[in-house]
């Protein structure tokens, strides 16, 4: 008896051990339902228990506790507050998605070491309470709408390493945490709204790469020096400083004191007559103004309408030359757009800005064309490169419209699509922006790179972006060459050479994992569509097939193989442009 009831605590203890804690499921589970709106993980995330079964970026420690969740890149959209109850969890990776609320529902995470949750949609402000978490190692809050100060109590993490806050909202002035912060390696505040001196320890520890994109900062070369004198409030928040440091107030000088003495013998008589004389000169001079504007306008509206639509005709025809002219100007669109309206350009991030008359400066290169445009790229004079696409003329649309249309595209965050950096509208000239991708379309990367000095495309780079959510082209051609029968026909007679790029016969070892992914492509074209597989079992079928490394031949320097996994591409085959 005592030894039945011996075994049965043994099974139970051992049953409690390898399961997570109902709380931590429980807390998972509340954190799909606010946050995963595409259903990405409902498949999977299924089960009572988080830690027994395989949930999807979840680790657990071996007495049944969740220490890790990473889901990047999932478009996970909603707050993070739920996650407040994970009291043992270590790392969280959320980068690249569309979380929103603020980041201190995280305080509780009292363990956390490892923090990523850059490129989302968090604001607020980051609390004092940030200074609980002890253990922390890197913090990454860059790419979101964080504004407020940077708390002084961020000095008690003294085992940071890593601190990224760039790309915000954040305001105040920098504190010295160089002294306290000694274990901090890399420093990233470029881009936010910081104002005042720049303490001259971060500046040595750092250089000033890490506070780029603060105009009001100032300090030690290389930085602006500040004009002002006297030492900075001892807390931001109860002093504001500008800016600029020319709009300081200025202290008199020696000699207008007597100047004030004087102004003092004024009796209120003379001073009365002296300003109703003031406001007399200043009606007559403003209705002469008024008047003769009103005429000029009234003579000459219907002329200078028709001579500013010549020269928007002419200007935008100009794409021909080295020289690229990227908008038109002068006068008022029918839609009530005004000139100065339509000079601008209208940026979604906070990230380095130009202006409009930059990219007329800029010289520019044709990349291709397309069913909307054509893309140039253009090099600015401080040596940034974009990618402009000009939208064709055939595209006729209101500029409401056309900015919600803009607005909803520049939401979009995902790998595989190059983000809208800007846009430009005028009636007659509508313009995108987007960053340069120097490794141009995945086709030219396939089918292009034939001559000696190419840069091959390996097989583990390839494999690896077969699971991105492409959509295919579908041709419309009647008579196109049935693919999928030639392979077929191919495969039964054994000539499986024929079918694979010569490119990767090159390569050794790969043979298996070649046939492996043809067999997936030909399940995925059978003639009934019944027996197709799903996204999500192909998905699975292509996991299966492990690529362990990607040996090269003898052909191929390995140093000159540096193509990033993930590349993006459009219908236009334009490098996602």
């Amino acid at each position: 008896m005592k030894f039945s009831l011996f075994l049965f605590l043994f099974l139970l203890r051992l049953s409690f051990s390898s399961s997570s804690s109902p709380n931590d499921t429980n807390t998972l589970t509340l954190f799909r339902l606010q946050v995963d709106t595409h259903g990405n993980l409902r498949s999977n995330w299924t089960g009572h228990d988080a830690c027994s079964s395989t949930w999807r970026g979840v680790t657990c420690s071996s007495n049944g506790r969740v220490t890790a969740v990473s889901l990047p890149s999932l478009s996970l959209r909603g707050p993070i507050t739920s996650l407040s109850l994970l009291d043992q969890l270590r790392i969280l990776e959320l980068h690249h998605n569309r979380l929103n609320g603020t980041v201190s529902p995280l305080t509780n995470c009292t363990n956390l070491k490892h923090v990523y949750l850059s490129d989302n949609d968090l604001s607020g402000e980051i609390p004092p309470e940030i200074s609980l978490l002890k253990r922390l190692l890197r913090l990454d809050l860059s790419e979101n709408n964080i504004g407020g100060n940077i708390p002084r109590e961020i000095s008690g993490l003294n085992r940071l390493i890593t601190l990224r806050l760039q790309n915000n909202a954040l305001t105040g002035l920098i504190p010295d945490f160089s002294s306290s912060l000694k274990n901090l390696k890399e420093l990233n505040l470029t881009n936010n709204e910081f104002y005042g001196r720049l303490p001259e320890s971060l500046l040595k520890k750092f250089s000033e790469q890490s506070f780029t994109g603060n105009e009001g900062l100032c300090g030690p070369s290389p930085l602006p020096v500040c004009s002002f004198t006297g030492s900075a409030p001892a807390d931001p928040s109860t002093q504001t400083v500008p800016s600029n440091p020319s709009s300081m107030p200025q202290t008199p000088v020696i000699g207008q004191e007597d100047k004030v003495k004087a102004r003092k013998g004024l009796s209120p008589g003379v001073i009365v007559a002296i300003v109703v004389a003031a406001c007399v000169v200043f009606l007559v001079v403003a209705s002469f103004a008024v008047a003769y504007f009103c005429g000029r306008n009234r003579g000459d509206g219907v002329s200078k309408t028709g001579t500013d639509s010549g020269k928007r005709r002419r200007s935008g025809s100009s794409y021909g030359s080295e020289k690229k002219v990227y908008a038109s100007g002068g006068g008022a669109d029918s839609d009530g757009t005004t000139a100065t309206d339509r000079s601008k350009l209208v940026f979604f991030e906070r990230r380095k800005q130009f202006e409009l008359e930059d990219l007329l400066r800029a010289s520019a290169e044709m990349l291709g064309k397309g069913s909307l445009g054509t893309v140039y790229k253009a090099v600015l004079d401080d040596g940034c490169t974009v990618a402009v696409k000009r939208l064709k003329d055939a595209n006729p649309c209101p500029r409401k419209e056309f900015e919600q249309y803009m607005d909803v595209i520049g939401k979009i965050k995902h790998p595989n699509v190059v983000k809208l950096r800007a846009y430009y509208y005028a009636k007659e000239e509508k313009l995108l922006v987007y960053d340069y991708l120097p490794n141009g379309s995945l086709h030219s990367l396939l089918h292009g790179n034939r001559g000696p000095g190419r840069i091959p495309l390996d097989w583990t780079t390839r494999i690896s972006l077969y699971p991105s959510p492409t959509r295919p082209r579908v041709d419309e051609e009647e008579q196109a060459v049935d693919l999928p029968k030639w392979v077929r026909s191919v495969v039964k007679e054994e000539w499986t050479a024929e079918v694979f790029d010569q490119e990767l016969l090159r390569y050794k070892n790969i043979e298996e994992e070649l046939v492996s992914m043809l067999h997936v492509g030909l399940a995925c074209v059978v003639p009934q569509p019944e027996k197709r597989p799903t996204m999500a079992e192909v998905t699975k079928m292509i996991e299966d097939i492990r690529v362990e490394q990607s040996p090269l031949g003898e052909d191929y320097d390995e140093s000159r193989n540096s193509l990033s996994p993930s590349l993006a591409t459009t219908e236009d085959g334009m490098a996602g442009y």
